[in-house]
């Protein structure tokens, strides 16, 4: 692999510095350029170079599985993610995991308004069901919380808010107000959250009623009713892991505005959407 690295790279840098920084001699170098190759060590070689570009320009963030579906798209190569998985294991690459939980499902807790989603997570067109949570964004410096509004339809964050209070002015509020702005839904779209005081507060609820919007609530302490969201904050925090190292709360922002509007909605490809990014499947509905 380090021959192949410096072949790749010899129009850039010396020959004998690779040499010496990979420690391997130049004729060993010079005898590997005039091997006899098949088409299948070059296919091989090909392939391996593929997976290692894309694993780099996601940042660790994709596993086999989406490495397979970006090589099929774009290089229009067949290769099935068992033999990517092969080939990041042979390099030495390994994708950053979530990790997941298990909470206990409450039963019969009363809820402030009617549960209407009950957990019924597959939407069938944009701007008919949106979700909403809460959570903590540790940085280097201090806390702050970033509130976000999940479309169900193609899981895109469709408004979003970044605050240093919990305030309902400057998480729940804003965060609805950006989505409408961008979304324009229509009338009769379901907004859906827990019953954090965030949901309930008085200028939030005119908001909706101005706007047409009906409410629906998990059950309290009922994580299974968001588990959309809560699925997106843990990729989030999972793949876009040196948001803690932030020096500032206007870097952290930064961050989070890179990741959510360039690259989840339109580099990421996500497994419920057949491996679609959230903009290419809202894109593909319209077209329809």
């Amino acid at each position: 692999m380090k021959y192949v690295f410096m072949k790749n790279y010899s129009k850039k840098y010396p020959i004998r510095k690779m040499a010496d920084i990979f420690k391997v001699s130049r004729s060993g170098y010079y005898a590997y350029l005039h091997r006899d190759r098949g088409k299948r060590f070059q296919q091989r070689e090909k392939y391996q170079f593929m997976v290692r570009d894309i694993f780099i320009n996601h940042k660790r963030r994709y596993g086999s599985m989406r490495i397979a579906e970006e090589i099929v798209e774009n290089d229009h190569e067949v290769i099935t993610r068992q033999r990517v998985s092969k080939i990041m294991k042979h390099l030495h690459l390994q994708s950053r995991r979530k990790r997941w939980k298990k909470h206990p499902k409450p039963e019969g807790r009363a809820t402030v308004a009617a549960n209407i989603l009950d957990q019924n997570f597959a939407v069938k067109s944009p701007n008919t069901v949106w979700v909403s949570d809460i959570t903590n964004m540790y940085y280097r410096h201090g806390k702050a919380y970033l509130t976000v509004v999940l479309d169900l339809f193609n899981r895109e964050p469709v408004g979003w808010k970044l605050s240093r209070s919990m305030h309902a002015k400057n998480t729940s509020i804003p965060a609805l107000e950006n989505a409408v702005f961008a979304c324009h839904p229509g009338p009769g779209l379901l907004f859906h959250s827990d019953q954090g005081s965030q949901y309930h507060d008085t200028k939030l609820l005119f908001y909706m009623e101005e706007h047409h919007i009906q409410r629906s609530m998990s059950g309290k302490g009922c994580c299974y009713d968001n588990a959309v969201i809560e699925s997106f904050f843990s990729t989030l925090k999972c793949e876009l892991s040196e948001y803690r190292e932030a020096e500032t709360f206007d870097e952290l922002e930064l961050m989070l505005f890179e990741y959510i509007e360039g690259y989840y909605k339109n580099m990421r490809r996500h497994s419920y959407l057949n491996g679609r990014t959230p903009y290419e499947y809202k894109k593909m509905y319209y077209e329809k």
